[in-house]
């Protein structure tokens, strides 16, 4: 079963630098809870392949994701990692001299964790994933 997160938010911060600081993928283990490294694996003009790894629960855990990057916006695709399928954009709009940040994704959890994981839990890791990266802009 599918799942999708939806988070947006308005900052201060000018939208080339809260662009710069989502896009940077090596930055990634600085604010995202529960990472230990983020690197770049390959790099092609406007398209990156990364590696995050995490460490929860005594296990290490490894996500690779191919990140395309246009105007102001970032698509995330899984290649390898713990979801059967994870897409998620990061937009950003310049709105009344301010940033406002977009994120949203949908994934698709393996079949025992899904049906153990309930979408209150979802959420509220997204959310704190989420405002770690607005915390970090601020």
């Amino acid at each position: 079963m599918a799942r999708s997160i939806s988070y947006t938010r308005k900052i201060s911060e000018p939208i080339d630098s809260a662009f710069e600081i989502i896009s940077t993928y090596k930055n990634y283990k600085d604010f995202i809870p529960g990472c230990i490294d983020s690197r770049v694996i390959s790099e092609e003009g406007n398209m990156q392949v990364g590696q995050l790894k995490f460490e929860m629960f005594g296990k290490s855990y490894l996500i690779e994701s191919k990140n395309k990057q246009s105007d102001f916006k970032l698509e995330i695709e899984q290649i390898r990692g713990p979801f059967d399928s994870f897409k998620g954009c990061w937009s950003l709009i310049e709105k009344e001299k301010k940033t406002e940040i977009s994120f949203n994704a949908a994934f698709t959890l393996p079949f025992l964790l899904n049906a153990v994981t309930p979408d209150s839990l979802i959420n509220k890791l997204s959310e704190t994933i989420i405002e770690s990266f607005i915390a970090k802009l601020s």
